[in-house]
């Protein structure tokens, strides 16, 4: 293979990252995520060799100007895009997004993006907010505070007699550290500290740099000396070894879920990047494989070439190009989205970052200087001159809220929700009891952010229906314990403490990131609790979200309240306002042009927790006595429809 073969080979490698990164965030490949991880490899291993040389050739390293060719390839490209985001959150975005983008330029321009989005308690998979256009560059934060550090590593070991193997001892024990650090700070319920740490996700480019420090091309460049056969026994056994590679990193692309495997924090990373960084160390040889010819391919190079600026542009072009916006689905979508962000960068490679890099304007270090000030200043000015989008919410007839379609107390018997549809199959069936009805005078509303946001309006209802109510959860969290979360605090200790006759739980979808086993013995801890203090027990379903934007099962959770309500029919009970209420998803379910859902697709605007508070205590008429409902008149239009809850982020509710 020529030397430009194996340059080819590599960028193709690119190629098929970048596009696994482009097919994850359109919602076609689950586990695309883990291109970066490719990237994060394949720059460990290329840096890393680049450094070797440099210290045989010279006995040391050059970290200024390594540093200065390494800003001089990355930086200006970013420059462009942190220029244009505010505006073009501005023209095309909404306030949510423009808010998020005005937050994460600066952090961004100063590579710390990636501790940003920790600090922030922004979630990666996207789950339950409005995405924000600059959350990918936490990646590039973390290659750019690898390319800080390790040049600087290098230069300090270089003076080393040794140099070389205490590199690699080194290198061994930050990855065997990283490893670990991922493995303890992992929590299913909030894995983004463990994916996004500079810390956590080291060993994923040092597995890169290792095999350039063992000199694992060489080492087959010797095996394969003198087999010019194709079909030689090591040439045949290296054919297989990177397709068997090839095979493993494309079935963890098709079958893994960021969002819920915790294998992946428990060494799944630290293999996916190891295959990595073996396919690069293998393609980085003399020896013309199938894989170097498949690699080689045109579109892959193509791909490869401009895979930085099309992964820089790519996401604030998605998140602008949406369903809502273009009318378009499915791949006609897709299709749009690619070509918009190929546009983006392909003008990105040709008009900024190869002139750069060629120096063929800002030759000199002093006109990149007045560059870059010259972009910083200009980003800075589109963050503090950007006027702030409408974000007051929107205020409601509370007339509107009139009685609802249903007056029943519907059992849900079901025990399959795909995602966030209804029910379906769902069936009403009536309290089987015929003890009198239980005389309540308290209630109590739990559950995590879904329930919090309508919480006010829920609270409204019961008030005015001359009950005592209060809310009590914690955003992001179930029943089901995770660490750092004490969960009978949250949940079992205020039932214990204000002794309400009737509690209601919100299922949430935070339950279902943890194995039915643990599931189990949450509820079971839940119920017995709650029980036995003599509260009666109403679970309430959640709101469909959008099912564009979010998945969120709670189906065993479900099943285990269906199972509990026929053993104690008397004092459990499981409504329906998945089905009863809310129906198919949708932001304006009145369709009087007000939201009742948040941008988001999953939490509730205030007209939405008046239509739940409404419903829900003309179900509590029908279970207890004690309850009458007051007309929604009376009480939907209170201080509480202005509370901050409903405008974060800013300008979800407008």
């Amino acid at each position: 293979m020529k030397q430009n073969d194996r340059v080819l080979a590599l960028d193709g490698l690119r190629g098929l990252a970048v596009i696994g990164v482009l097919f994850f965030h359109d919602g076609r490949l689950s586990g695309g995520f883990l291109g970066v991880d490719l990237f994060f490899a394949l720059s460990g291993f290329l840096i890393t060799g680049l450094l070797i040389d440099e210290v045989r050739r010279t006995g040391t390293v050059n970290v200024l100007r390594f540093w200065e060719r390494r800003f001089r390839r990355l930086l200006p490209a970013v420059l462009a895009l942190l220029v244009a985001v505010v505006p073009m959150m501005y023209l095309w975005g909404s306030p949510p997004q423009l808010s998020s983008a005005k937050h994460a330029v600066i952090p961004a321009l100063l590579y710390v993006a990636n501790w940003h989005e920790i600090f922030q308690g922004a979630d990666y998979w996207a789950l339950f907010t409005d995405p924000s256009p600059l959350t990918h560059l936490w990646s590039l934060a973390v290659e750019q505070q690898f390319y800080v550090v390790w040049p600087a590593l290098f230069l300090l070991v270089s003076r080393v007699r040794r140099w070389l193997f205490t590199m690699t001892a080194a290198c061994v024990a930050i990855i065997i550290t990283s490893g670990a650090l991922m493995w303890v700070l992992y929590d299913p319920a909030n894995p983004n500290r463990a994916y996004e740490g500079t810390d956590t996700r080291a060993s994923s480019i040092l597995l890169g740099a290792l095999l350039a420090l063992i000199g694992l091309p060489a080492i087959i460049e010797r095996l394969g000396r003198g087999d010019g056969s194709r079909f030689h026994p090591r040439r045949v056994a290296l054919e297989l070894f990177q397709w068997t590679i090839v095979a493993a990193i494309a079935w963890s692309w098709f079958t893994v879920d960021g969002a819920t495997s915790s294998g992946l924090a428990h060494g799944g990373f630290l293999l996916h990047s190891a295959g990595g960084a073996l396919l690069a160390a293998t393609l980085a040889t003399s020896w013309p494989t199938t894989l170097q010819r498949v690699l080689t391919i045109a579109p892959l190079r193509g791909a490869g070439a401009v895979s930085y600026g099309w992964y820089l542009w790519h996401w604030p072009i998605y998140i602008l190009l949406t369903s809502e916006h273009t009318g378009w689905h499915g791949w006609a979508l897709t299709g749009a989205r690619w070509s918009a962000s190929l546009a983006a960068a392909v003008a990105s490679y040709y008009l900024i970052e190869s002139p750069i890099r060629r120096r063929q304007w800002m030759a000199t270090n002093r006109m990149a200087l007045a560059g870059l000030a010259v972009a910083v200043v200009a980003i800075i000015g589109t963050v503090v001159l950007a006027p702030t989008l409408t974000t007051k919410v929107a205020s409601f007839d509370p007339r509107t809220i009139g009685l609802p379609t249903t007056t029943a107390a519907p059992i849900a018997t079901s025990t399959t929700i795909p995602g966030d549809t209804t029910v379906p199959g769902n069936t009403t069936v009536a309290p089987t009891s015929t003890l009198p009805r239980r005389s309540i005078q308290s209630v109590m509303w739990e559950g995590d952010s879904v329930a919090f946001d309508s919480a006010p309006g829920v609270l409204a209802a019961f008030q005015a229906a001359g009950l005592t109510a209060s809310y009590h959860g914690f955003v992001g969290t179930g029943i089901t314990p995770r660490k750092g979360v004490d969960t009978h605090a949250i949940f079992i200790q205020p039932v214990l403490d204000e002794h309400p006759d009737v509690v209601m739980l919100q299922f949430s979808g935070w339950d279902s990131d943890f194995p039915e086993a643990e599931q189990q013995a949450a509820f079971t801890t839940y119920t017995d609790a709650i029980l036995g203090s003599g509260a009666a027990l109403v679970f309430v379903t959640m709101p469909p979200g959008d099912p564009a934007k979010v998945t969120t099962d709670y189906a065993y959770m479900l099943g285990l309240a269906q199972d509990l309500h026929r053993t104690r029919p008397n004092d459990v009970f499981v409504l329906d306002a998945n089905q009863q209420l809310w129906g198919t998803f949708a932001y304006d379910i009145t369709g009087d042009g007000v939201p009742d859902r948040k941008k988001d697709g999953v939490h509730v605007c205030p007209q939405g927790s008046a239509l739940l508070g409404n419903w829900l205590v003309y179900q509590f008429a029908d279970l207890f006595a004690g309850v009458t409902p007051a007309p929604a008149a009376d009480w939907a239009g209170g201080t509480w429809t202005s509370e901050p809850r409903f405008n974060n982020p800013a300008g979800t509710c407008s």
